[in-house]
């Protein structure tokens, strides 16, 4: 599969909404940043909590691969 990447801060919030039980409790990033933020900067979501908040990009923070749904 070719269609995997690393999620909006919107696909977050919907998974969370309606996944959150399934989802691994650790912090993983999603694909954007702040432009208004330091550029060293960009969005992570805590699973556990279901906060989504700007996190330093040397932190060591997971990965979850989310993959591109289409209307079949």
């Amino acid at each position: 599969f070719q269609d995997w990447r690393l999620p909006t801060k919107s696909e977050v919030t919907v998974a969370l909404a309606h996944a959150q039980s399934r989802l691994a409790p650790e912090t993983h990033w999603t694909c954007e940043f702040s432009p208004t933020a330091h550029a060293a900067m960009a969005w992570a979501a805590t699973f556990e909590t279901g906060i989504v908040t700007l996190s330093h990009k040397a932190e060591k923070i997971w990965v979850r691969p989310f993959r591109r749904l289409t209307a079949g």
